[in-house]
């Protein structure tokens, strides 16, 4: 399977190397469909689940990219969230390693502020404000998680 999507992959930079942003964003999208519903299925991270995160993120990144070079703010918008909400619960699971768990939360980081980005350059200001307020609490906790794990792996040493 993994074969078949670096071959979609291939052909979805091709088509945005050429500037054919629709075909790109609609083989993107075909990648992200199938990688969003393995996923659902990982329970607890490891470096090869976290690989794939990050392969889902930077697939995620570059199929809102296309979508926004196509016109379409709403389905990038759209793409971007579907992405930031697969991420959560992987970062509000205290069970998963912390070091996993920040690797994450830096991909989190990388979509929510490239959805940032899409509300100011589309003068879509009041999305922003709505995005930031529902999204600022889960980064703060996710940063104290973070900071009171950290100091408790301290202590143990």
């Amino acid at each position: 399977m993994r074969q078949k999507w670096i071959e979609i992959i291939k052909k979805a930079n091709t088509a945005f190397s050429q500037q054919d942003y629709s075909q790109a964003s609609g083989l993107f999208m075909q990648v992200l469909a199938e990688t969003r519903r393995n996923l659902r299925e990982l329970v607890i991270l490891s470096k090869k689940n976290v690989n794939a995160i990050q392969e889902f993120t930077l697939c995620s990144r570059v199929a809102a990219n296309a979508l926004l070079k196509n016109g379409q703010v709403r389905e990038a918008e759209k793409t971007y969230h579907l992405a930031t909400n697969a991420l959560k619960p992987f970062i509000s699971n205290l069970t998963n390693p912390l070091p996993y768990r920040a690797l994450v939360l830096s991909e989190f980081k990388l979509l929510f502020y490239d959805l940032a980005d899409l509300y100011v350059s589309n003068h879509l200001l009041d999305e922003l404000s709505v995005y930031v307020s529902e999204n600022n609490p889960l980064l703060i906790r996710w940063a104290e998680d973070q900071q009171m794990m950290s100091q408790y792996n301290k202590n143990l040493n």
